[in-house]
């Protein structure tokens, strides 16, 4: 799944979705909004995000101010069947990852 935009805020909640068994892949592009994913617990997720102005919590890592970029990987994802791989590149937003 791609989604780009220029100004608007992003919310997907995966607890909704049928995910296979396979590596699923999100990419969120954007200039100016939020990025909200919530992730239920029986998925692994490997988050690439960065953002040049703007606030991330992905999982477990936070990150602040300019230039932000966070890079996460939950511990089981290269053996997960279950998996999703999610990219997000911003120029002004937030951006949160968390498990449901």
């Amino acid at each position: 799944m791609t989604i780009s935009g220029f100004i608007g805020d992003v919310k997907i909640d995966l607890s909704k979705a049928i995910i296979a068994e396979e590596e699923s892949t999100i990419v969120i592009s954007g200039l100016i909004g939020d990025v909200d994913i919530y992730v239920p617990q029986d998925i692994e997720v490997c988050v690439s995000a960065s953002a040049a102005i703007g606030d991330m919590k992905i999982i477990d890592e936070k990150r602040s101010g300019f230039g932000s970029k966070v890079y996460v990987m939950t511990n089981d994802y290269d053996e997960s069947k279950r998996k999703v791989k999610i990219s997000i590149s911003l120029l002004i937003g937030d951006v949160d990852v968390r498990y449901l």
